[in-house]
């Protein structure tokens, strides 16, 4: 079985009104009020442009993963405020937490939600 995720994570409410005016934009819910916006080919032709933009209302995380049978790699990078803050961060090791990394308390913090 395989996989491949290419994602931008950021307030649902905040990313469906923008997804509005935007032709093949879908957003998924997901918990804790985020949304996920799946980045399809159109959207990576000026991806910095999109996530510097989709950032000056809240912090997006943009997510990569791929993965097949059983091994795989995940990048993700962290956009605040139209400059990207942390990232992009890659790894193919899964053998525990990854400290270095934001967590979604962090990245997310309740007022910004």
């Amino acid at each position: 079985m395989s996989y491949r995720l290419d994602a931008a994570i950021s307030d649902f409410d905040r990313m469906r009104r923008w997804a509005e005016g935007v032709t093949g934009a879908v957003v998924a819910p997901l918990a804790q009020r985020l949304g996920l916006l799946p980045l399809t080919t159109g959207f990576r032709a000026d991806l910095p442009r999109l996530l510097r933009d989709l950032s000056r209302g809240g912090p997006v995380t943009h997510v990569e993963a791929d993965f097949w049978g059983g091994d795989g790699d995940q990048t993700a990078a962290l956009w605040r405020a139209g400059v990207r803050e942390w990232g992009p961060v890659h790894t193919s090791d899964f053998s525990g937490p990854r400290e270095d990394w934001p967590s979604p308390c962090s990245a997310y913090p309740r007022a910004a939600r």
